[in-house]
């Protein structure tokens, strides 16, 4: 099975993460539990899977530094994941956050209507009003793109002096 088969798998089963761990059960995140997945594979398969999502970059990173790798993947369809791939106990692991194709309504959240409403009567501040214009003070412009002078730091007392 593919990276691809599995996040539709997972899609189908309304999961929205899935967790990869060498050594340890494939898990789906199903309304915020988890559960183990249909399909389990061996050590070797899952290592194989997270390392087919890597480009040659990550895959340098994970193996002589160690770092985390952040970065997404889009299937054959069109659904689209953010994959977090890193070490955690020597072995190698990914975390995938399946996302959603369209952005859910303030209804569909759950949220209350005070807060459509407070969004839908905060002005835009990217709007001016028809016919205001913008001030222009030369002067300022000026002032603004003068390099700023060095000053010393206020706890700065000068030469440090040695006595002897």
């Amino acid at each position: 099975m593919q990276i691809h088969e599995l996040t539709a798998l997972a899609r189908q089963m309304k999961a929205s993460d899935i967790h990869i761990s060498q050594g340890l059960p494939l898990m789906f995140r199903i309304d915020g539990v988890l559960v183990e997945a249909p399909v389990q594979y061996d050590a070797d398969t899952i290592r194989a899977l997270i390392e087919s999502m890597l480009d040659e970059a990550h895959r340098e990173a994970l193996d002589l530094h160690r770092l985390d790798a952040d970065f997404a993947i889009a299937a054959p369809d069109g659904t689209r994941s953010r994959v977090n791939v890193f070490y955690q106990q020597g072995k190698i692991s990914a975390t995938l956050r399946l996302l959603n194709d369209e952005i859910p309504t303030m209804e569909q959240l759950g949220l209350p209507p005070v807060l459509k409403e407070l969004a839908d009567e905060r002005p835009d501040p990217c709007h001016r009003p028809h016919g205001q214009r913008q001030v222009h003070d030369a002067g300022l412009d000026d002032r603004l793109h003068q390099p700023e002078p060095l000053r010393p730091h206020p706890d700065h007392r000068g030469p440090h002096r040695v006595r002897v």
